[in-house]
């Protein structure tokens, strides 16, 4: 199949479970980190970027509290984030 980076994508492009995973994650964790920069195959995901609170570990990659911001400048909670009573993490500026 073709590979598809799907996190970068527009919410209303393709599907709403990458963008849900990734808000999940920073939920479940208290905060703590979040699961970006999905990317793969239909339902098989690959190639995920963590960023934490603090910045430390998971490599080069971890953008930290920057990494974290970024990523919610962009996302707009869909379908399944509102399924699951995720709360809105509102942006600051």
């Amino acid at each position: 199949g073709l590979f598809d980076k799907h996190v970068d994508k527009p919410i209303n492009d393709w599907r709403a479970t990458p963008q849900a995973f990734s808000h999940f994650s920073f939920f479940f964790s208290q905060g703590e980190r979040i699961i970006v920069d999905l990317q793969g195959v239909g339902d098989l995901f690959t190639d995920p970027q963590i960023h934490t609170f603090n910045g430390t570990g998971f490599g080069l990659g971890n953008g930290g509290l920057r990494g974290i911001a970024l990523f919610f400048a962009t996302h707009s909670c869909n379908r399944i984030c509102k399924c699951m009573e995720l709360p809105q993490v509102f942006r600051l500026g």
